[in-house]
């Protein structure tokens, strides 16, 4: 069964320093915060086709991520955490933060 992880973009410094995390970006990535039950603590999607994860201060591709599919969504909320369960996700979007979905355009 697929896996979905739902991020929230950040740049690589914020990341890094949020999260305790050293060494240098992933060339070209785009980098995402996870706030899902599922997936690394952070990652990255390079040229809308590849998903990188961090670990040990070093970038490391999904060789199974397939089908990447992204777009923004804007929320009053700065400091979303990550859920614990799928319900936290769905109280968390449904709560007091006002989402706005955009698809994005390729």
């Amino acid at each position: 069964m697929p896996k979905r992880v739902l991020g929230i973009e950040q740049s690589w410094e914020e990341l890094k320093r949020d999260m305790g995390r050293t060494g240098p970006g992933c060339p070209g990535g785009v980098y995402f915060k996870t706030i899902s039950v599922q997936g690394p603590q952070l990652f990255a999607v390079v040229n809308n086709n590849f998903v990188y994860y961090h670990e040990n201060d070093r970038w490391y591709r999904y060789i199974t991520a397939c089908d990447i599919k992204f777009g923004m969504m804007e929320c009053n909320n700065n400091n979303i955490t990550r859920a614990t369960d799928d319900r936290t996700k769905i109280d968390q979007a449904m709560g007091d933060t006002d989402w706005v979905i955009v698809p994005r355009e390729t």
